[in-house]
C-alpha cells in the first residue's frame, strides 16, 4: 500500500480533514481497532512521519521490552513541532465525527506525555525486524545503538484501538538512522581544521581561475631599452 511520509525538514500539506477511520476490527471483549489513513489526492494512504533527530539517552541494549518509551531530547523548532502535530493529530480524532456519532465517551490516552516538562515518546518496536542505518552507511543491530549518539526514526500510525473506554494511537517504529558520536566515529576536531583550510586555499585558487577575486594585483615586468634606439636618438643639452 501506498504511504504519506510527514516530515518536518520539508513543507508538506497536512489537513486533519484529510484523516479516514476504518471500520471495527473486533480483538476481544470490549476490546478492537480502526486502522487510520490519510486521504492524499483521492487515494488512502498509510501514515508515516519522519521524526527530527533526538539524543540517545540509554544504551538500546539494555531495553528488554518492545514497548518503548522515548525522550525528545532536545526540544528545538522541529522536535516541538513534532510535538505539536501529535496533539492535533489526536486532538482531531477525538473529535472526529466517527466518534462523536458513537456518542459515548473515551478517555484518551496520549502517545505522547509530558512529565515535568520533559516529553516522551510511548510506542512499539519489532527489535528483530527493524531496520536500523547509520552515517556510516551499514546496517547496524538493535544493541549497536548507544547513549550519547542521536537517531532519526520513521513511525508508523498504525491503526487507532480501544479498550475498556479508553482510545489511542498505536504507533510502531518502521525505522532508524543512527548518528554516531564523534568518539565513536574516532573523529580528529584538528584533522578537520586542516581539511577546513584545504578546502579554503581551494576555493581562493578556484575563485582566481574563475575571474572572482576583485583585488588584482599590477604584474611588475622589467623595462629595458634598446640601445640602438638611444644611438638614434640626438639628446639637446640642458640649458
Amino acid at each position: 500500500m501506498s504511504y504519506y511520509l510527514v516530515d518536518f525538514e520539508k513543507n508538506f500539506n497536512y489537513n486533519f480533514n484529510n484523516i479516514i477511520i476504518d471500520g471495527k476490527i473486533v480483538l476481544d471483549t470490549n476490546n478492537y481497532k480502526h486502522f487510520i489513513y490519510y486521504d492524499d489526492n483521492n487515494e488512502a494512504k498509510e501514515i508515516f512521519i519522519k521524526i527530527p533527530k533526538i539524543r540517545v539517552m540509554y544504551d538500546f541494549e539494555n531495553i528488554k521490552y518492545n514497548n518503548l518509551k522515548i525522550k525528545i531530547n532536545p526540544l528545538f523548532n522541529k522536535t516541538n513541532n513534532f510535538i505539536e502535530f501529535i496533539k492535533n493529530l489526536e486532538e482531531d480524532i477525538k473529535n472526529h465525527e466517527f466518534f462523536i456519532k458513537k456518542k459515548k465517551k473515551y478517555e484518551f490516552s496520549p502517545i505522547i506525555t509530558n512529565e515535568e516538562n520533559n516529553y516522551y515518546l510511548k510506542t512499539f518496536i519489532n527489535k528483530e525486524n527493524v531496520k536500523i542505518t547509520s552515517d556510516k552507511k551499514k546496517n547496524l543491530e538493535f544493541n549497536e545503538i548507544k547513549a550519547g549518539g542521536e537517531i532519526q526514526i520513521i513511525l508508523k500510525l498504525s491503526h487507532i484501538w480501544l479498550k475498556n473506554k479508553k482510545i489511542g494511537l498505536s504507533s510502531q517504529i518502521y525505522q532508524i538512522k543512527y548518528f554516531h558520536t564523534p568518539i565513536q566515529k574516532d573523529f580528529d576536531f584538528f584533522e578537520e581544521e586542516k581539511v577546513n583550510k584545504v578546502i579554503q586555499n581551494q576555493e581562493e585558487k578556484n575563485n582566481i581561475l574563475n575571474g572572482q577575486n576583485e583585488e588584482i594585483k599590477p604584474i611588475k615586468t622589467p623595462f629595458v631599452i634598446d640601445p640602438k634606439i638611444l644611438q638614434s636618438v640626438k639628446l639637446k643639452p640642458i640649458n
